[in-house]
């Protein structure tokens, strides 16, 4: 992916239709098309780099973790059923 203010040149060095996505927003989806003469040369993955996956530092991760633990426990503690008091049983006749 690229930061900002960053750029990229692609270049195809051969003619046809190439299809592509966004990596990080899959609906945007576009087609390039090539005409003209093409080159001996094949292209693999035309010169772009993979990117490096996106890093998080261990204190983050545990804090997000810890805050996504306590949601939970506190959710189930406030959505905890309180026991009722068991009614009285009937009271039986003579026993005023």
């Amino acid at each position: 992916m690229l930061e900002a203010g960053q750029s990229v040149t692609v270049v195809f060095n051969n003619p046809g239709t190439f299809d592509y996505h966004c990596q990080p927003h899959p609906w945007m989806k576009a087609t390039i098309i090539v005409q003209g003469e093409g080159k001996a040369t094949p292209v693999a993955g035309a010169g772009l780099e993979e990117p490096d996956p996106p890093a998080i530092s261990p204190l983050k991760a545990t804090a997000f973790v810890g805050l996504i633990i306590a949601v939970v426990f506190g959710a189930g503690f406030a959505m905890r059923r309180r026991p009722h008091e068991e009614p009285l049983p009937p009271a039986e006749e003579g026993d005023d």
